[in-house]
């Protein structure tokens, strides 16, 4: 492998070399000067203020007229249309905040364990790491930290359509006080029917003004599209193709958050590549027009099982130590290059700032996270306990798949 990448790199610097004779040129995008701020990369919330504010109302409910001490909304809606960064609003609201004693957010998987959701909701709850390998002894410890609480809980991304394993898991909040609050999210209608006792909150596509309207917000920041009257037209014929996800129309404004170039926006709205009605396209397109070192960086990502929290300075590390930021960091140190490559990612909307929490940790949503998994070509992998692809070049594993003998 090594003699065959030498090979080609021998062929690319006499390419270099000749490229007058051979008649090649080099090609540069013009860019804007606009710098990347934390304040752009924060989630939008667009055409889901009738939504938030139907939840809010069911969230400060106290009375509702029923015995139960425990009350669940769900949000339903397809992968993309703003389901987690719905809860993430009215989990971060002040009167929400203020409301409840105690709030907890887990996220939950289509890779459904009682054990393992119940342990992620003891660890923030008691906020210490849990060593407990007992279902029973987490959940009589849930139910006696929960007592007489008024508390929200959020469960991101459910799949499990068991109604068994529901009550299973939500046996242990039936402790809490009155007025306690469980918010759902996900894509099964049969989990909807299951889970919740509040109607259903079920989101629809956005129109197409809404999905221009976030995709100009994260192409144009603050400074808006008065500057470049040439790009409008053609970017509300990108947001039309976003078929109403504000995901698809997030990626896309994070893409050409840097552009101006009226050629380059055209190539995005003629790529062959609409041709699916979800959001893969939009993510694709943003992967394909990224430079080679951030494809590398962003592929890498993959090697983290699903929805795990990326510390910065963990990751650009990892990246230093793996040479993906040799060639680009120049004069600058490799912290540094890696920082810029850490913040490009993000101004794309490839990783996004995790708001349930207080630290400054970072996530992918789950359909970037397949998209990386994808292009990566398992070339990075996460352990799972399946057996290991000989095309893994990068693996990262669980402490519970290591066994000790």
């Amino acid at each position: 492998m090594n003699s065959k990448l030498e090979a080609i790199s021998t062929r690319l610097e006499h390419f270099v070399k000749h490229k007058d004779i051979l008649g090649l040129q080099s090609v540069s995008r013009r860019v804007s000067s606009r710098t990347v701020k934390d304040s752009l990369v924060e989630s939008v919330v667009v055409a889901r203020e009738d939504d938030k504010e139907k939840l809010q109302r069911m969230l400060l409910s106290d009375e509702d007229g029923k015995k139960n001490h425990m009350e669940v909304l769900t949000i339903l809606g397809m992968g993309g249309l703003g389901k987690t960064t719905l809860a993430q609003c009215l989990y971060n609201d002040n009167a929400v905040q203020k409301h409840f004693d105690l709030t907890i957010w887990a996220w939950v998987s289509d890779d459904f364990d009682v054990f393992r959701v119940t342990k992620t909701i003891v660890e923030s709850v008691t906020s210490k790491k849990s060593d407990s390998t007992n279902l029973d002894a987490l959940r009589v410890e849930l139910k006696n930290n929960l007592r007489d609480k008024k508390f929200l809980l959020v469960l991101d991304d459910l799949w499990n359509e068991k109604y068994n394993d529901w009550n299973h898991l939500i046996a242990p909040f039936t402790s809490g006080k009155k007025g306690s609050k469980i918010i759902v999210t996900t894509r099964q209608h049969r989990v909807a029917q299951i889970t919740h006792t509040f109607p259903i909150c079920e989101l629809n596509r956005l129109t197409d003004e809404n999905c221009w309207c976030i995709l100009a917000k994260h192409a144009f920041g603050n400074e808006g599209f008065i500057k470049y009257p040439m790009l409008e037209e053609i970017g509300r014929k990108i947001a039309r193709k976003c078929d109403g996800l504000p995901l698809a129309a997030k990626t896309l404004g994070g893409l050409l958050r840097s552009i101006v170039d009226v050629e380059e926006w055209n190539r995005i709205l003629k790529s062959n590549l609409w041709a699916h009605n979800d959001v893969t396209p939009a993510l694709r397109i943003s992967y394909l027009h990224l430079p080679a070192h951030l494809k590398r960086c962003f592929a890498y990502c993959s090697i983290f099982p699903k929805q795990h929290l990326l510390d910065r300075k963990e990751l650009i590390l990892l990246w230093m130590a793996e040479g993906f930021l040799q060639q680009i960091h120049g004069e600058k140190s490799l912290e540094s290059a890696g920082d810029e490559c850490f913040n490009e990612l993000l101004s794309r909307s490839l990783i996004e700032k995790d708001k349930a929490i207080t630290e400054e940790k970072f996530r992918m949503h789950d359909l970037t996270y397949d998209l990386a998994r994808l292009v990566s070509g398992k070339s990075s992998y996460n352990f799972d306990g399946d057996e290991i692809p000989r095309t893994t070049r990068h693996l990262a594993f669980l402490k519970e798949y290591l066994c000790m003998s």
